[in-house]
């Protein structure tokens, strides 16, 4: 009965649903900022029309308002959305429905979905905007709540404090009762370690959880647990004391009234003081006061069409005391600065945006530039090594205590996210819109599209560089379980983020970008041989870096199909070529050059190596050759061929030596019978000797010569030597050609006038190498 009112559901809302379906289903396929913007502005559009409906069933709303989230949701995880997109999001999700007359069971199951999405919204915003001011708010809310929840169940603070009454000392009274507290204990921590950065908004993290341990907490117990409470009263002081903010001066002053012991007051005021004289509090204060000035209006009626933001971008002060705050947090002793200034980048890059598109400066640029993108990994990587070096203790004090490190990772991960999102993502101005002629359009496509290559491979290669950081570390662990936990947590992790994040979402629509733009080319006639090795080019080095990545992950699902089809392309669009010059067309044909086949040869073979060594180990692991094994040999074999049939004659000889390099690996393949077997024994005395290896190309069923006809003796090694022989000689035909074409256009130089003491000098060169 519920399968059949969701279908009559369905129908109810089914323009709706299918509006923007493919998002969900395969993502936005582009890495457009506007162009995903545009489809959110068409799923606005239909969810208007679904809410001036008259009426609808309760499971007609539950699944349209799931679709208009998850329409939300794919985008927003793809490129940065403007704030106004976040806006109307949360609008959407609160607005309601003219629901027909339902049992309260299901209008409540309505409402815990709205809240439920509505929860999903702030943690992907507080995700998505880690290291920004505008999540300071949302996430001590949620902090807040949760510590009210534990200090509400009071049957969970009283078993602390009755674990206090039977055990002597306070420490152990402080433990039992960080074990009571551990997640809002946590969760202020993790939040303080988040916000470190922000000079004007960190007192306030620890202001909050110091009241909380005060006034909540301590009503909730009785006079024994005061001790326990005091001590983590203090450690959240310490804690503040050593991180330069707006209210560190008088956070210092209140701890001096309150604190009670005099030994303990004397060590954390040093540690406070120590942090008032520091350069990175004098940095700090610098930039702070500098933005409180800008952000004062000099007249009381300023433009409205300067907004604050705008006028940051055009500040050179303000660029100036941050790079130096950056520099003092570089400079900050063990490393202590390194996921401040990460947080600091971070809020440089999303909060100083420019208002319009036309708002720019030389210091600024939409996104991650490619010096900011190996910066910020830079700063990711520095700080990872030391906290898993020497902070990492799965206390209720560090930012991540789960047993397995999936915290950690998800935080690591997710910054990664982060970096490809503004890294690669596409952001119209008004300049490119005005661009003179298709050529210029051309041309700075190109320029973006190769630094985003660059970028992404960057990023990439970083995600496997933290996961080698990790093994080494965790390496070190005495116990076996909780290593092989944590490694296969980690692994997990990682190659869950690639296949949905890295491949799924940004390789997807870094690529789809790339044909639908070359497919524009195509269809304004302004696609030339040089625009199609580009885009062939392109689209390998995104494969290859996608292929790669994956087998430095170790992911088991890392298939060569996508490298077959850049070889058949690349082959084809030789042949193409050969096709035009051997027929010497003319117009617009004749744009096809000789040059053009040397990177598109390249590029095939380094796609052909990769499917070779992958084949190798598949066949070295096998018991016999199969079937898909042997099909994809002669695949590579037939590409391998026909490349050098189509493209030998225009490739220097020397830039060939790569091909045959890899056509001679290939033909050389060892089959899986080839083992080391016992000789015969005599005595005590055994030996052993190797069996002589048998080669695919023998053992596979022989296939008709690129040059000659088939028979037993033909194939394998054979075939080389006959493929470089007839290379050789169609090279040799377009030289001859060439220089006849050049003997025709000009006529031959005279010979230059050569002295007699030149003449009579013999050449030293062989003597020197022959003696």
């Amino acid at each position: 009965m519920s399968a059949l009112q969701h279908a009559t559901a369905s129908t109810e809302v089914a323009t709706f649903l299918a509006c923007c379906d493919d998002v969900v289903r395969k993502g936005t396929q582009t890495l457009s900022v506007s162009a995903v913007c545009h489809r959110l502005d068409d799923v606005e559009a239909e969810w208007r029309d679904v809410a001036a409906q008259s009426q609808l069933t309760v499971s007609a709303c539950t699944q349209a308002l799931q679709h208009y989230h998850d329409v939300y949701d794919v985008c927003a995880r793809t490129v940065p959305l403007p704030q106004s997109a976040w806006d109307r999001w949360a609008t959407g999700i609160t607005s309601s429905f003219p629901v027909l007359v339902a049992s309260r069971d299901s209008q409540a199951s309505l409402e815990a979905l709205r809240e439920a999405l509505l929860m999903k919204y702030w943690g992907l915003f507080c995700q998505l905007y880690w290291g920004c001011a505008r999540v300071v708010k949302p996430r001590l809310a949620f902090v807040v709540e949760q510590a009210h929840a534990v200090t509400n169940t009071a049957s969970a603070l009283q078993s602390s404090s009755s674990t206090a009454d039977t055990t002597a000392g306070d420490t152990c009274t402080v433990e039992s009762l960080e074990r009571a507290l551990a997640p809002p204990l946590h969760a202020f921590a993790k939040l303080a370690d988040d916000m470190s950065h922000l000079f004007g908004d960190y007192g306030v993290v620890g202001a909050v959880e110091r009241q909380w341990l005060n006034e909540d907490v301590l009503r909730q117990l009785d006079e024994s647990a005061e001790g326990a409470v005091e001590a983590l009263v203090r450690r959240s002081f310490k804690r503040d004391l050593q991180i330069p903010s707006a209210s560190l001066p008088a956070l210092l002053q209140e701890y001096e009234e309150s604190e009670v012991e005099e030994r303990k007051a004397k060590e954390i005021v040093a540690v406070g003081k120590a942090t008032l004289q520091s350069t990175w509090m004098r940095a700090a204060v610098a930039l702070h006061q500098h933005l409180l000035d800008l952000s004062t209006p000099a007249s009381p009626a300023p433009e409205p069409s300067e907004s604050p933001s705008d006028k940051l971008l055009y500040d050179e002060r303000a660029y100036e005391l941050l790079e130096e705050l950056m520099k003092e947090l570089r400079k900050a002793p063990h490393g202590q600065g390194s996921l401040p200034a990460l947080g600091l980048l971070t809020l440089r890059v999303v909060e100083w945006q420019p208002q319009s598109a036309s708002s720019t400066s030389r210091h600024h640029t939409v996104g991650l530039s490619g010096s900011q993108t190996q910066f910020y990994l830079f700063l990711l990587h520095q700080w990872f090594a030391r906290y898993i070096a020497t902070q990492h203790r799965w206390s209720v004090t560090d930012m991540f205590n789960a047993a397995d490190d999936s915290d950690l990772w998800a935080f690591v991960l997710n910054r990664h996210s982060f970096c490809l999102m503004w890294a690669l993502a596409t952001v119209e101005s008004d300049e490119d819109a005005h661009r003179k002629t298709a050529k210029d359009a051309q041309e700075h496509f190109r320029t973006a599209m190769g630094a985003k290559i660059d970028k992404l491979r960057s990023i990439f290669y970083s995600v496997a560089h933290c996961l080698q950081l990790y093994r080494a570390s965790v390496a070190a662990f005495a116990n076996p379980e909780k290593r092989t936990v944590r490694l296969t947590a980690a692994r997990d992790a990682v190659h869950e983020w690639m296949h949905r994040v890295g491949v799924a979402t940004f390789c997807r629509g870094l690529l789809g970008d790339l044909l639908d733009t070359t497919e524009a080319w195509e269809d304004s006639n302004t696609q030339t041989p040089v625009l199609q090795l580009w885009t062939l080019s392109a689209e390998a080095e995104l494969k290859l870096i996608m292929y790669d990545t994956m087998q430095l992950l170790g992911c088991p699902d890392n298939t060569t199909d996508r490298l077959e089809t850049l070889v058949q392309v690349a082959v084809d669009l030789c042949a193409s070529w050969n096709e035009v010059l051997t027929e010497k067309a003319t117009g617009a044909a004749s744009a096809v050059s000789a040059c053009l086949f040397a990177p598109a040869v390249a590029l095939a073979v380094r796609a052909v190596q990769r499917i070779r060594v992958k084949l190798q180990r598949s066949v070295t692991l096998a018991a016999e050759l199969s079937s898909a094994d042997a099909e994809l040999y002669h695949k590579l074999v037939e590409w391998v061929k026909k490349l050098l049939s189509v493209a030998g004659a225009y490739v220097q000889p020397a830039e060939l030596n790569t091909v045959w390099d890899e056509y001679t690996c290939l033909v050389s393949l060892p089959t899986p019978s080839s083992r080391l077997t016992p000789a015969a024994s005599d005595g005590d005395v055994v030996s052993t000797t190797e069996v002589v290896p048998g080669f695919i190309s023998y053992q596979a069923a022989a296939a008709k010569r690129a040059f000659g006809s088939a028979s037993p003796a033909n194939g394998g090694l054979d075939d080389i030597c006959w493929g470089r022989r007839n290379v050789f000689k169609s090279h040799r035909r377009e030289e001859t050609e060439e220089k006849a074409k050049a003997l025709q256009r000009k006529p031959p130089p005279t010979a230059p006038v050569v002295e007699d003491c030149e003449a009579e000098k013999a050449p030293r060169a062989k003597k020197a190498r022959t003696e």
